[in-house]
């Protein structure tokens, strides 16, 4: 749920704090784009990168990785910083597939349910906990509101540390 927050929440405002930044129109999705894409590239490597290491080392390092480009995206100035979203992107977005492997792991006899669950009520509360960081940007600004959300990632890496050790599952 954490993670889908931080990935609602960056999608949502990134062209609105690029709009403050004075960034020019045609940079709002050429910025989403980048941070979605190497997602992708992410998403694809981490499943064999958490068969390797483990599952909680890979979803620890989700965390941990994406925060420092994060913040330097909202420190650094504007190409530096579009930049930085690109290795968020491919951090925070690798361990989708691995949260959904280690629910489906937990639960092998309800795989299907643990999919669901992972993949539909942590992204519907993600995108719910929007609202209230809007209004958390109006008060604070949406710079501040984004770093809310990068302190919400280290919230999350740490209790990762609290997650089931998951047991690869051999049919």
């Amino acid at each position: 749920m954490f993670r889908s927050f931080i990935i609602v929440g960056f999608n949502t405002f990134i062209p609105i704090y690029l709009e403050q930044q004075d960034m020019a129109p045609m940079m709002f999705a050429a910025a989403l784009s980048i941070f979605g894409m190497p997602g992708a590239v992410g998403s694809m490597m981490s499943g064999g990168l958490s068969d390797r290491f483990g599952r909680k080392k890979v979803i620890f390092a989700s965390f941990a990785l994406s925060l420092p480009f994060f913040t330097i995206f909202l420190v650094a100035d504007h190409l530096f910083g579009i930049a930085a979203l690109a290795f968020a992107g491919f951090a925070i977005f690798s361990s989708i597939p691995v949260v959904i492997i280690t629910a489906q792991e937990l639960f092998p006899g309800r795989v299907n349910t643990a999919s669901s669950l992972v993949m539909g009520l942590s992204f519907g509360i993600g995108g719910l906990l929007v609202t209230p960081l809007g209004t958390l940007a109006e008060m604070i600004g949406i710079g501040n509101a984004l770093f809310v959300l990068v302190a919400v990632g280290a919230i999350a890496a740490i209790l990762v540390f609290f997650l089931p050790e998951s047991k690869r599952v051999t049919p």
